[in-house]
């Protein structure tokens, strides 16, 4: 079975003739994200803008607000977290249905620090990484952009922690949050 660089599995799974990704898009029960070139992108992308216009699913009353999501934070790096701040990250996913100019959006934890995006585009179901500690910003070129808040010290709480997203008129987005629970690592849906 084929991995990514991760260990993750990369798969289309099929019951029977029908490609279970593509009908979860097509019902609004998933949203496309894309960590690395991926075949079917221009049919997710296009399914995904159906159920969108149908307001089906995630796209319905109540659903994401979008433009951005996060879809993970990693509080709590391996190791002593002193010494692997980029172990520590946010990761967040384009959700709309065009490119989105990052600049101005803003993340928070729940003490108040504050990273404010510089100037890129995030292309449709594309992702970003938010890394704690520094290393030099890749704004384009990459299905996966990365940026760093360069921070000397660990930021997010290891016992429980809220990632705040807002837009670039300081309109709240999307809220994350981070639980962990006796050893184990709890992430919600």
């Amino acid at each position: 079975m084929p991995l990514d660089k991760y260990g993750r599995v990369l798969a289309y799974l099929y019951v029977g003739k029908k490609m279970v990704n593509e009908e979860l898009l097509r019902r609004g029960l998933a949203h496309l994200f894309v960590l690395e070139p991926i075949r079917y992108y221009r049919r997710f992308y296009t399914l995904q803008e159906e159920a969108r216009k149908k307001r089906l699913g995630i796209w319905g009353e109540g659903g994401f607000i979008g433009p951005l999501k996060i879809t993970r934070l990693c509080a709590d790096a391996p190791g002593d977290d002193r010494f692997n701040l980029n172990g520590e990250y946010v990761r967040i996913c384009n959700i709309s249905s065009s490119a989105v100019n990052l600049e101005g959006f803003t993340i928070r934890d729940k003490e108040g620090h504050l990273y404010r995006f510089p100037r890129a585009w995030l292309k449709p179901g594309y992702t970003l990484l938010l890394f704690t500690g520094s290393g030099k910003d890749v704004r384009e070129g990459a299905y996966q952009l990365r940026f760093y808040w360069c921070r000397d010290y660990p930021l997010w709480d290891n016992k429980g922690d809220v990632a705040s997203l807002y837009d670039s008129q300081g309109r709240l987005i999307d809220r994350f949050l981070y639980i962990r629970r006796k050893g184990r690592r709890r992430f919600p849906p």
